[in-house]
């Protein structure tokens, strides 16, 4: 998933040509594409990708809480807490993936500013009106890789 959407974000980045699939989809979750901003998201998936493959990357379970999954994101430790939700709602593919999940944990390390500033599909496509904030809520980042 991370290396399509890291090839997505490539492509409208370079055709910036409206009615590109690549610039559509990137625009629906992003908001209108300029060069900074993009930047800013095609680094992020580049992170994420590398914490992926990254030997230092952890994950430990908590069967107690009611969520997919968390991250402490201000420690050094690479590590995603897998939650009951994770197991018991999450898909193999579709939106709120097992992979989508981990792309939304990971958004977390990839860049300290990115949070949950909206949750689910339709607040986190709102936020692409305002792209300076939809650049920095992980469920975008999420929900962008799922649509690919």
């Amino acid at each position: 998933m991370t290396s399509r959407a890291i090839d997505v974000i490539s492509q409208a980045r370079t055709t910036m040509d409206d009615g590109s699939d690549a610039l559509d989809a990137y625009q629906r979750w992003f908001g209108p594409i300029d060069m900074q901003n993009s930047l800013i998201v095609l680094n992020v998936f580049r992170s994420i990708y590398q914490n992926l493959s990254s030997s230092s990357l952890q994950f430990q379970y908590n069967h107690s809480k009611n969520l997919y999954a968390y991250v402490y994101s201000g420690t050094s430790n690479l590590q995603v807490w897998l939650c009951k939700y994770f197991w018991s709602k999450a898909g193999n593919s579709g939106i709120n993936s097992r992979g989508g999940i981990l792309i939304h944990e990971l958004a977390h390390y990839a860049r300290q500013q990115i949070g949950d500033y909206q949750y689910g599909t339709q607040k986190s496509q709102k936020l692409a009106f305002d792209s300076d904030v939809a650049i920095y809520n992980a469920d975008n980042y999420q929900f962008f890789a799922e649509s690919l």
